[in-house]
């Protein structure tokens, strides 16, 4: 096995310069998970850039792009040297004390981050990481960025042209600084993507449970082999995708107390139909849940937050504008699916309830989630009953995310117990870290039920979360 120690140098050196970016458009970042906050949101902005660019300027889109990674690094800086950093007002991503519980957890998620790296590094691309993400990213390579085709002449698979450009972006970038292409001298960005996903759930963790349970989550949902093996290691997208769906999550939790946090979320949820199709459904769902979990506390809720709103939608529509724009100019359509349209829809009540069916039996695949999707009910019963609003956000959302990606086989032109059994645990892992956040709630508002909990948190001294104070809040109100 070869270590690639200077594509992961690269890696680096690039989510470096993404975050950069992120920064110059949400602020300075003030700990890592604003940090990692910055990465993905940045990665997104470029991704939107890249087609004008590569309309503009056809072989210098990916040098341009190069050009305002290097900027914005000078840029993030000089600003550091020249001013101090302003206080941090979100919670500690890491447990403090260091009791033996919490140890045991890092000390398993530093195993497992470990053994993620190894594999990356000895596992070869898979079917999606070979034929659309890395071979796009090597068109682009070899053509300096985007094109109608992803080889001027040859139609090859022309229907996945037009599908996001993140993760090839960030694995062209790599080949132009290493000074060619290799499809297993890529495969360090998604090491990257790794630790984004797992320091975005201690951000959206930490706004749920205190600092022990945080870790426990983090240690349980980085033991899914759906997380930390199977596709991920053959570089699919679902992983990034899984990791700005988390820290939009994680954003939109510190909304109210965090003020770099209202400035990261729309960047974050409109990046995320930048690194897959599946994004935009995503994006319409956090849209809903932000509108209704604010309209909660009445209109004046909605007043409070609304100039925020409109930008941070304008925002979102932009990006998901970019994506939509550059789709239209490759006219190469998805052949995979047929229209919207209404023989399909006249269709649901008879054709839905056995797609839900199968995609259920999916979830239970133990062999990808083991206890995860078969205990999710039970924990989002518990956080509906006696959770927080923001615990209740978060169980919907992801009830929301996997009907609406179920509702999808309504219109697939394949054998559709064949493209669920495909796919479907894919889709699931978008939300999987969400979900796992909602269980380990769920079990600690099932301790305080059964009275367990009062010498718990009597112990800790504290409840500490942003879930206990809304919920505190709210059963004081009359």
């Amino acid at each position: 096995m070869t270590l690639r120690l200077p594509e992961l140098a690269i890696a680096g050196v690039l989510a470096g310069g993404f975050a950069a970016a992120g920064e110059a458009l949400i602020g300075r970042a003030r700990s890592i998970v604003s940090w990692n906050d910055s990465f993905l949101a940045g990665l997104g902005v470029c991704t939107a850039l890249l087609f004008p660019l590569s309309v503009l300027a056809p072989r210098s889109a990916l040098t341009i792009v190069l050009v305002i990674l290097g900027a914005a690094i000078l840029f993030a800086v000089g600003r550091r040297f020249g001013t101090a950093p302003p206080a941090a007002n979100i919670p500690r991503p890491l447990p403090e004390p260091r009791d033996a519980l919490s140890l045991t957890c890092i000390l398993a998620v530093a195993l497992m981050i470990a053994c993620f790296a190894v594999l990356n590094l000895r596992f070869p691309f898979s079917w999606d990481g070979f034929q659309i993400w890395a071979t796009k990213a090597m068109s682009m390579h070899h053509e300096g960025g985007l094109r109608p085709r992803m080889f001027p002449d040859a139609d090859y698979e022309g229907r996945v042209v037009g599908y996001p450009n993140a993760v090839p972006l960030y694995e062209a970038l790599l080949s132009v600084l290493r000074g060619g292409f290799a499809f297993e001298a890529v495969k360090p960005i998604f090491l990257v993507f790794y630790l984004s996903l797992s320091i975005a759930f201690l951000g959206l963790a930490r706004a749920i449970l205190p600092e022990r349970g945080a870790l426990l989550a983090l240690a349980l949902l980085l033991a899914m082999p759906g997380i930390s093996r199977i596709h991920n290691l053959g570089g699919y997208a679902d992983m990034p995708l899984a990791a700005a769906v988390t820290a939009a999550a994680g954003a939109c939790a510190r909304w109210r107390p965090d003020a770099r946090a209202r400035r990261a979320a729309p960047w974050l949820i409109g990046s995320l139909a930048l690194i897959k199709n599946e994004g935009v459904l995503l994006a319409g769902v956090f849209a809903v849940l932000i509108v209704a979990f604010l309209a909660a506390d009445g209109a004046a809720g909605l007043r409070a937050d609304g100039k925020r709103l409109v930008r941070g939608g304008a925002i979102v529509a932009s990006l998901c504008l970019a994506q939509a724009l550059y789709v239209r100019w490759t006219n190469n359509p998805d052949t995979t699916y047929a229209p919207i349209d209404w023989a399909h829809l006249s269709q649901a009540p008879r054709a839905l309830p056995p797609i839900f069916g199968l995609c259920i039996r999916e979830l239970l695949d133990a062999d990808y989630w083991i206890f995860l999707w078969a205990a999710f009910p039970i924990a989002a019963i518990v956080v509906a009953a006696r959770g927080s609003r923001l615990e209740r956000v978060l169980a919907a959302g992801c009830v929301l995310v996997l009907g609406g990606e179920a509702a999808i086989y309504l219109f697939t032109t394949w054998d559709v117990p064949t493209h669920i059994q495909s796919s479907y645990t894919r889709l699931a892992e978008h939300v999987a870290p969400i979900a796992m956040v909602v269980l380990v709630a769920g079990a600690r508002r099932g301790l305080i039920l059964t009275g367990a909990r009062r010498g718990i948190d009597a112990k800790e001294n504290r409840s500490g979360t942003l879930a206990d104070q809304q919920l505190e809040v709210a059963r004081q109100k009359p």
